[in-house]
Order: C-alpha cells, then sequence, then structure tokens
C-alpha cells in the first residue's frame, strides 16, 4: 500500500519558477489522496538550486527520516 510508504520531496527554492509550486503541488495532491502527514515531507532548500550541493542537503534530511520508522 503506496499510503505505509515514506515519500520525501526536496526541492531548491531557485529552482525554475514552475519547479516549487508543482512539487508543492505534488505534496498537496498526496495529503488530498489520503497520504498520512506523517509519512510525507516536502522541504525547501532555502538558496538552493538544481545542483549537489543541494541534493547532499536533501539526502543528509531524507536518509535519517525515511529509514527511522
Amino acid at each position: 500500500n503506496l499510503f505505509e510508504k515514506r515519500i520525501y520531496l526536496n526541492i531548491g527554492e531557485d529552482e525554475d519558477w514552475t519547479m516549487v509550486p508543482n512539487t508543492r503541488k505534488m505534496y498537496e495532491t498526496l495529503l488530498a489522496a489520503g497520504m498520512p502527514p506523517e509519512n510525507v515531507r516536502f522541504d525547501i532548500v532555502e538558496d538552493g538550486g538544481h545542483w549537489h550541493p543541494t541534493w547532499r542537503l536533501g539526502i543528509r534530511a531524507a536518509y535519517p527520516w525515511v529509514m527511522n520508522r
């Protein structure tokens, strides 16, 4: 069951102008579909763009959160 999984969404605030609102919409869609709020997380990295430093921050936040059940 998808709703038993944990989903982590991460985006840099300096991504293409459509990316942040579209990622937020994905987050809201998951919640509206019944995903428990404690199983989905959405982070926006301040000053982050589409590059390795932003991804590094994302994985540092995502991995412990996803693995901590």
